[in-house]
Order: structure tokens, then C-alpha cells, then sequence
């Protein structure tokens, strides 16, 4: 994984910034002072890949990560793009989403090269899971391996074995091996109760019986289940047949209760007959009357409505003799009218004559306001001018005595002129002198690094000499154990008696054997590899002394040019001191130009302000005029609110006579045309009343005629007597037709039964029978009975059977698991033995890598090993995390306190390393193409800083990865051309990409 580029928006002290990881080399410096937020670029990039943070600032919540300075309507967000094997991913996680309010808080695009995009996926949960599947890290892996906190493993290297372990499980999260440690004490447990509860349950189901003694017993109870069954079924027999008879006694008794029940009927419906003729004789008469109700109905329609118009003449005559009063009221205020309106004249005269004055008084009022309003203005005016001189001549106060402002500024000009020149001078002067002194420092240190390249030099020669006469004498050995092992293999091949194909004895002593079992061959190999390595290493050295050489030389010329220098401390005095009066030169400069234009300004607002004062004043001897001759028109008259207040008055009571005049003309008109339309309802009552008299007596008539012609009824009410309504006489008719037919069908189904025994002797046949059932059904319930309870115990037996059985092989299955956990119960009795197990094998491990490394990186010379106890080959219980150093070149193990500054560096950078390595090999071979080493140089000196380059080469030329150095160290700046600069300002950083 490469980073290609970085996008922080609104992020920790970022606002709105970019980083093009691109645009640099394979080894960059990240550099800015402390708090601008060096480490937190790596932080922004595990929120984006993550959704969270780790390392050694711990995790960092939401509300830590958003800038305070963002605004409400921003976004806050975090856009990451990065390489792995030449796929483009880009992952955008937003903190905030404010412009789009939305679900999606995290967004994974993918492309090629050529930046199409094929991909794309915004579930946070998709997202984390794909981000894992490409990096193969977890976030606490990524913050481990990728950034490498370089303080934390130095600290690591040098610190005791308690110390080791507190860091290895900051490190690592052996919690997991805790929780598993307790997990296995916590299922031991678990189904040792298992085991316990089973057995107990085995004895409550068996109620300690064995299961041979509950088979029996279960056995037993189904026989006699079989031999109950078999007499249950003839008993049912019997009372099957008993029951069917019983049912045959029942139909001949019910036969013979219908036949009785049938005569009681006939009885009751004969009685019934007088009843019924009457009620067809009623309904004779009915439907007589029915033929003289429709004239009947007329007649009586008529006399209601002949009522109704005698009650609407009554009403009729009520309203016009209260329409006639209302009129005669009407015309007394009718009459008033004239006299009403000659008084509304006189108050109309009088009213315009007020309005007028009313009109000159408003007009008065508004030119004595514009007259008072002049003269405050023209006051105001006279004020601000002396306010304007009296400014004025303070100002010019300010100017030393005797001097014109543009004579001072000239002079001001000038000597700040010259404090510029002796300004340049000066800071020429600071420059030459930091530049001698840091060529100064440049060539102490070249001096240094050459005394050490010369000193290495020499160790390479002894090496390669060393090893030189080492493979002289492996080769010598190599070839003497080659003839050993020719004579071995003719020796193997000899008899006695045979000739030896050499000497020709027969006789064979001391056969040949082979002693050299040593490979020689891959020593030699091993052997020639190291004195390349040596060789390549002394040309390395030889040309780096070279180009120092070239350097030094180049320096001490540099430095003559620049002859005899002041201090830069003496540099830099003076250049405050000339930098603070030139200061003050320009503020004494810049105030006096603020004051002249001040003065300008009150010039020409007094001028201004001389003329708006000779304005005001021609205007207020107009408006005086003006006010003199509004007065003497008003004369003597009231003010305006008292012309005002009777014009009200008048006003008022003009309205009031007006709208009498109209209320009187109104009430006249409606009363008029009320008592026209009463007269006309009392002249239509009357003619309604005179046809509703002619229309009954014609009802009257024809009624009569027709009660003549019918001799049934005498008169109107022996009608009325006799109608009956049409739903009476449907239901009257009903009643008839049931009793007609019930006779008939009653008549016939009492026929119909014939012969049948009396009721008695079928009750007492069926008593006996129910006797005979009854004592069967006893017995049957009792065979029952002790079937239900034989099967019930036959159930139970075979469930406690079922049961035991199933228990038996569950506790057969769970004695197995308890053997498994009760073993690793006793075999990590205490859960810090199981932590100490994880801690150690992980330990093992990184120390097997951090030894290739250093070794790779002290050319072949130191190894790593823990503190063993070498007579017994185990771990020493009390030094088991304890480091010692192998030195190859003289066989012989220390401690790491002999080694020096940048060899413990080289260690302590190994073991950082090593980490990345152990997560690889059990990740599958994983690439990481990335790493970034936070801090850990700012104590190293210039030398042992000069041994750091070769293992940033390594990391990045010979094992291709992307190199970060974060740093504050200013050596650094000017040592790694390519750097991401941090430069704080307001409480926000600024990323500046620099490649020098």
C-alpha cells in the first residue's frame, strides 16, 4: 500500500488542505513545530481507511477530530486515494455531512491507471469489510506496522523483562488469550455441572433403579395392558347391543307421545271455530265500509280545510289592523322632515365657514415648524463649525513648533531612505556570518565523517583479512575431507583376504573412516559471499570518503571568500537595533501622513461647513418672513385643536339630523308598503274561506247520498266503526286460512299412526334395560380405569427409559469436552500463565526477525538472541524477555548496553521492523510498500545520525518502500530534499509540499 494522495476537510487543525504524496520521493520528511499536527496526518489517513484511530494516542471520537474552526454550513471530511499494485483506491469518510444530509458517511471508488472509475460503494459496512479484504490489516495492525513510533522500541530494547512485558501488551492484544483462559475455566465448569445435573436427573428418572428392573416392570405392564383389552372389548359388545334396543323402545315411546299429543291439538284447534267465525264476519263488514271510506275521506278533507281558512282570515285581519297602527306613527315623524332639513342648512354654513379657519390654523402650524426646525438647524451648524476649528487647531498642535507638515514629511522620508540602506547592509552582514558559521559547522562534521570512514576503512581490511585466511583454511579442510571420503568409500568396499587395490594387503586392521561430516562446501559459499560483501562495502566506503574529501575542500574555500566575519550573535544585535529604528521611523512617518490628511479633512470640512452656515441663515430670515405673515392672517382666532374640536361637534350632530331625516323617509315608506300587503292578504283570506265552505258542503252532500244507498250502516260513525285497515285484514284472513288448515292436517297425521302400546309398559321394559347398562357400563369403566393407569405407568416407564438412555449419551459426549477443558484448566491453572504463553511466542518470533535485520544491517556482524540458559537450552524464568547481543566477528554475546549510539539505533529500528515481518509472514506474505517512523532522532547526534541513512536507503532502494520520516529535527530539513512542511497560523496549519 503507497499513499498517492490526502484531502482534509475540516479535520483536526486542517481546514481546507491537500497532500500529493505523488509529487515526492521514496523518502520524504513530514517536518513542523509541535502541535501542528505531524502525527495526525497518519491519523486522518486510519480514520479514512478504518473509521477510527489507534497507535499511541489511543482512539480519538468524533467530536476530536472535527476542526473547532468549522463552519456550520461546511462539510467535515476526510478523502484518502492509495496504491496497491498499480489499483487506484480511493476512500472518502465524512465526519460531518452538512451541504447533503444523508446516510452515507463512507464512500470506496476504484480505478485503474487511467482513472476510470469502475467501482464504487457507500455502506460503511461494505466499505470496512473491502478495505480489510485489500490490506489484509486491521486497524491496530496498520497503526503498528505502518507507523512506527521509533521512541516506544529504543525504549524497548534497553528496558528490564517486566518493563517488556507491560510494552509487548501494549503491543499486542493478548486480552484475547485472557478472555480465552477464562473462557476455558468457564465451559470446565460448565459441563462438570452438566455432568453433575445429568447424573442427577438419571437417578430422579430412575428413582435409583437400574434400567434392567424398569424394562421388566414396563414388560409386565404391557401384558396385562393386552389381557384388560381383550374384556374391555366384549363388555363393549354388550353394551352395544343393549343400546341399540334401548333405541328401539325409545322411537315406539315417542311414536305413541306424538299420537297423544296429535289428539290434545285437534281438541284445542276445534274449540277455536266460534272464535274464527266471528272474526270472518268483522271482515265482512270491513270490506263493506271499505266502498263509503273514500267519500267519507273527501268529506272530512274539506271541513279541515274549511277550519284552516277561517284560522287564516282570523290571522290575516290581526296583521292589517297592526299595519294600519304603524302607519299612523309613521306620518307624525314623517311630517317632521322640513323642519329637520332647514336645520341641517344652518349647521352645513357653519360647518365650511369652521373648515376654513381649520385649514389656515394647520397651515400656520406647519410653517412655525419649518421656521423651528431652520433655526436648530442653523444652531447645529454654528456648533459643528466651532467644533471643526477647535479640532483643527489641536492638530497643528501636534506638528513640532515652527515646522510645516510637508517640510516634516520630506524630512521623515529621508532618514527613513537611509535606515533602509544600513537596514540591507546589516542583514548581509547576519547572512554571511550564519553562512560562515554553518560552513564552519559543515566542516567539523565532514572532518568527523571522514575520521569514520577511515576508521571503518581499516575494520573492513582486518575483516576481509579475517575472513580471507578463514576461507584459505575451510578450503584446506574441505579438500582433506574430500580424500577422507574417497578412502572411506574404498574402505567400505574391502574384505579380508582380498587385496587392498592400494597397498595389497589382505589383511584390514584400521579401515579408512570418514570424520568430516562438516559441509564444507557451503562455508566456503557463505565465506566468499562475505568477503564480496566486505569488498563491495570498502568501495562504498572508499567513494563516500572521496565525495567527503571533495566537500571539505569545497567548504574551506567557501569559508576563505567569506574572510574575517563578525558574530552572528553581533550580527544579529545590530540588526534588531537598526531594524527597531527604522521601525519607529516608519511609524513616525506613517502617523504624520495619517495627521496631514486629518488636516486636509477638517480644512475642508470648515470651508464646507462656512458655506452651509451662510445657507441657513439667508433661509431662516425667508422662513421668518413667511411665519410673520401666516400669523397676522389667523388673527385672533382659537388654535387649531379648539377650531378642530368644533368642527367635531358640528360635524356630529349634522350626521345625527341626516340620518333622522332618512331613518323617518324609510319607516313612512316600509309602514306604507307593509299595510298595502297586509290588505291585500286579508282580501285572498276571505275569498279562500268562502270556496273552502262551498267545497265541504258539496262533500257533505255526496257523502250522504252514498250512506243513503247503503242500508248496513245508519250513520258516519257506525262507518268508522266497522273500517278496518288493510294490514288487520290481511293478518284476520291469515288467522282463518291457518285454522281451516290445521284442522285438516291434523286430522289427517292422527289417521296416519294406527296401532301403538300403551306408554307404561315401553317406560318399564326400558327401565330394566337401562338397569342392565348401567351395571355393564360400571364394570367397563373400571376395566378402563386400570388401563389408563397401567398405560400411564407404561408411558412413564418408557419415558424414564427414552430419557435415561438419551442422558447416558449426553453425558458420554459432555465427559469428553470436560476431559478436553479439564486439561487445559490444569495446564493454565492462572490466566497470566496463558498470556505469558501468547506474549512469548509472539516474542520468539519478532526476535527471529529483528536478528536477520540486524544482522543484515551491522553487515553481518551482530545477531540478537534472548538470555537463555545455555547448559539446559531452556528460558531462564526471570531474564526470559532479556536481549543479548551475538558479535559474530569475536564469538562472544553481551549485553545491549555495549552497543554503541547507532548500532542501538540499528537495533532498536530491527526491532520495529521485525514487527512489520511478523505480521506478514502470518498474513499470508503480505506487501507493505509503505512505512512512516514517528520521532526517535531528536537526542541522536550528528554522527550516529549520519549511520541512519544507509538503513533508510535499505528501506527504501533495496526493499522498495515508500519512506516518511516525521520530524522536528532541523538537520533533517536540510538533509531529505523532499518534505511535507506544517506551518501553523491561527490556530490552523497550512501543508506546504517542498522539494529542494
Amino acid at each position: 500500500m503507497k499513499p498517492v494522495k490526502l484531502f482534509l476537510k475540516n479535520v483536526g487543525p486542517f481546514h481546507e488542505e491537500k497532500i500529493d504524496f505523488s509529487k515526492l520521493g521514496g523518502l520524504f520528511l513530514i517536518t513542523g513545530e509541535t502541535g501542528s499536527g505531524k502525527t495526525f496526518i497518519f491519523d486522518a489517513m486510519t480514520y479514512a481507511l478504518y473509521d477510527t484511530t489507534c497507535g499511541t494516542r489511543g482512539t480519538l471520537n468524533n467530536n476530536m477530530l472535527i476542526s473547532r474552526k468549522r463552519k456550520q454550513d461546511e462539510d467535515s471530511f476526510v478523502e484518502f486515494t492509495f496504491d496497491v499494485s498499480g489499483v487506484y483506491y480511493k476512500v472518502t469518510r465524512y465526519l460531518e455531512k452538512v451541504s447533503r444530509p444523508t446516510t452515507i458517511k463512507a464512500i470506496l471508488e476504484v480505478s485503474y491507471d487511467s482513472g476510470a472509475t469502475f467501482e464504487v460503494k457507500s455502506e460503511k459496512a461494505e466499505v470496512k469489510k473491502d478495505i480489510l479484504e485489500i490490506l489484509k490489516l486491521t486497524a491496530d495492525e496498520f497503526s503498528k506496522i505502518v507507523l512506527l513510533p521509533q521512541g516506544q522500541f529504543e525504549e524497548f530494547l534497553t528496558s528490564s523483562s517486566d518493563k517488556k512485558k507491560e510494552i509487548l501488551k501494549k503491543m499486542f492484544n493478548v486480552e484475547k488469550f485472557t478472555r480465552i483462559g477464562e473462557y476455558i475455566k468457564t465451559q470446565e465448569k460448565k459441563y462438570a455441572d452438566e455432568l453433575s445435573s445429568l447424573d442427577e436427573l438419571n437417578e430422579q428418572v430412575s428413582h435409583g433403579r437400574k434400567i434392567d428392573e424398569l424394562e421388566a416392570e414396563l414388560e409386565a405392564g404391557q401384558k396385562s395392558i393386552a389381557d384388560l383389552t381383550s374384556e374391555e372389548k366384549k363388555l363393549n359388545r354388550k353394551i352395544t347391543s343393549i343400546s341399540l334396543h334401548q333405541k328401539s323402545l325409545n322411537d315406539e315411546k315417542n311414536a305413541a307421545e306424538k299420537k297423544a299429543q296429535c289428539k290434545n291439538e285437534l281438541e284445542a284447534e276445534k274449540k277455536k271455530s266460534s272464535e274464527i267465525y266471528s272474526l270472518e264476519k268483522i271482515l265482512e263488514n270491513a270490506k263493506k265500509a271499505d266502498s263509503l271510506s273514500v267519500f267519507l275521506k273527501d268529506k272530512q278533507k274539506a271541513a279541515f280545510n274549511f277550519e284552516e281558512r277561517k284560522k287564516e282570515l282570523r290571522n290575516a285581519e290581526e296583521k292589517f289592523s297592526k299595519a294600519q297602527k304603524d302607519f299612523e306613527l309613521s306620518l307624525v315623524s314623517f311630517n317632521e322632515i322640513p323642519k329637520m332639513e332647514e336645520e341641517a342648512n344652518v349647521l352645513s354654513v357653519e360647518i365650511s365657514a369652521l373648515t376654513e379657519k381649520l385649514n389656515k390654523a394647520k397651515e400656520f402650524e406647519i410653517i412655525n415648524k419649518i421656521y423651528e426646525d431652520v433655526q436648530k438647524s442653523s444652531q447645529l451648524l454654528k456648533s459643528e463649525h466651532e467644533k471643526a476649528e477647535k479640532s483643527l487647531s489641536e492638530l497643528k498642535k501636534m506638528l513640532p513648533e515652527g515646522k510645516n507638515i510637508d517640510e516634516y514629511l520630506i524630512s521623515l522620508l529621508s532618514q527613513k531612505n537611509d535606515l533602509e540602506g544600513i537596514l540591507k547592509e546589516t542583514e548581509k552582514k547576519l547572512k554571511d556570518s550564519l553562512l560562515f558559521e554553518k560552513l564552519s559547522s559543515e566542516i567539523s562534521e565532514l572532518e568527523v565523517k571522514i575520521r569514520e570512514c577511515t576508521l571503518l576503512k581499516t575494520q573492513n581490511e582486518a575483516l576481509l583479512e579475517k575472513k580471507s585466511k578463514q576461507l584459505e583454511t575451510a578450503k584446506t579442510q574441505s579438500k582433506i575431507a574430500s580424500l577422507m571420503s574417497q578412502a572411506s568409500l574404498l574402505a567400505a568396499k574391502l574384505e579380508e583376504g582380498i587385496p587392498c587395490p592400494v597397498c595389497g594387503s589382505k589383511n584390514h586392521p584400521h579401515p579408512a573412516v570418514n570424520e568430516f561430516s562438516f559441509d564444507y562446501g557451503k562455508q566456503i559459499e557463505d565465506l566468499e559471499k562475505e568477503i564480496k560483501s566486505i569488498e563491495k562495502k570498502n568501495s562504498e566506503n572508499e567513494l563516500e570518503l572521496n565525495s567527503l574529501k571533495i566537500k571539505l575542500e569545497e567548504n574551506k574555500k567557501a569559508a576563505a571568500e567569506l574572510g574575517e566575519c563578525i558574530s552572528s550573535m553581533e550580527a544579529e544585535k545590530n540588526l534588531k537595533e537598526n531594524q527597531q529604528k527604522y521601525e519607529e521611523c516608519v511609524k513616525k512617518y506613517d502617523d504624520t501622513e495619517k495627521l496631514k490628511e486629518k488636516i486636509n479633512l477638517l480644512e475642508d470640512e470648515i470651508k464646507s461647513s462656512v458655506d452651509k452656515l451662510n445657507d441657513a441663515e439667508k433661509k431662516l430670515a425667508q422662513t421668518e418672513t413667511e411665519w410673520k405673515l401666516a400669523k397676522k392672517d389667523l388673527g385672533d382666532e382659537l388654535s387649531f385643536t379648539a377650531i378642530e374640536e368644533k368642527v367635531s361637534v358640528a360635524s356630529a350632530k349634522y350626521d345625527e339630523i341626516v340620518k333622522k331625516i332618512a331613518d323617518s323617509r324609510k319607516l313612512h315608506s316600509d309602514c306604507s308598503t307593509s299595510k298595502a300587503e297586509c290588505s291585500a292578504y286579508l282580501e285572498s283570506s276571505a275569498k279562500a274561506l268562502k270556496a273552502a265552505e262551498t267545497d265541504f258542503e258539496n262533500a257533505e252532500n255526496v257523502f250522504l247520498s252514498k250512506l243513503s244507498e247503503n242500508k248496513e250502516f245508519a250513520d258516519e260513525k257506525a262507518v268508522e266503526k266497522a273500517l278496518v285497515s288493510l294490514q288487520e285484514q290481511k293478518k284476520m284472513q291469515t288467522e282463518i286460512s291457518v285454522h281451516h288448515e290445521n284442522l285438516v292436517r291434523l286430522e289427517t297425521l292422527l289417521s296416519s299412526f294406527g296401532e301403538t302400546r300403551e306408554i307404561d309398559a315401553v317406560e318399564k321394559e326400558l327401565e330394566e334395560s337401562s338397569a342392565l347398562k348401567e351395571t355393564l357400563s360400571a364394570e367397563f369403566e373400571k376395566i378402563s380405569s386400570q388401563l389408563m393407569e397401567l398405560n400411564g405407568k407404561c408411558v412413564l416407564l418408557e419415558s424414564s427409559i427414552r430419557d435415561y438412555k438419551k442422558n447416558s449419551e449426553k453425558i458420554a459426549d459432555i465427559q469428553k469436552k470436560h476431559r478436553c477443558y479439564q486439561y487445559l484448566k490444569q495446564k493454565f491453572s492462572y490466566k497470566t500463565q496463558l498470556d505469558a504463553w501468547a506474549l512469548g511466542a509472539y516474542y520468539s518470533r519478532i526476535v527471529d526477525f529483528a536478528s536477520q535485520r540486524f544482522e543484515k544491517l551491522s553487515g553481518g556482524r551482530y545477531r540478537l538472541k534472548q538470555n537463555l540458559d545455555f547448559t539446559s537450552g531452556r528460558a531462564n524464568s526471570d531474564t526470559s524477555l532479556d536481549l543479548l547481543v551475538e558479535d559474530t566477528y569475536f564469538g562472544q554475546y553481551s549485553g545491549i548496553a555495549s552497543l554503541s549510539g547507532g548500532e542501538r539505533f540499528e537495533a532498536s529500528l530491527s526491532l520495529a521492523l521485525a514487527l512489520t515481518d511478523s505480521v506478514k509472514s502470518r498474513k499470508g506474505g503480505i506487501e507493505l510498500d509503505s512505512i512512516f517512523i514517528d520521532e526517535g532522532f531528536g537526542t541522536l547526534d550528528a554522527k550516529t545520525r549520519n549511520l541512519i541513512k544507509p538503513v533508510l536507503n535499505d528501506l527504501q532502494i533495496n526493499q522498495k518502500k515508500t519512506v516518511g520520516i516525521i520530524s522536528h529535527v532541523e538537520a533533517f530539513q536540510e538533509e531529505i530534499h523532499d518534505q511535507i512542511q506544517l506551518e501553523k497560523e491561527d490556530g490552523e496549519t497550512h501543508v506546504k509540499i517542498v522539494k529542494k
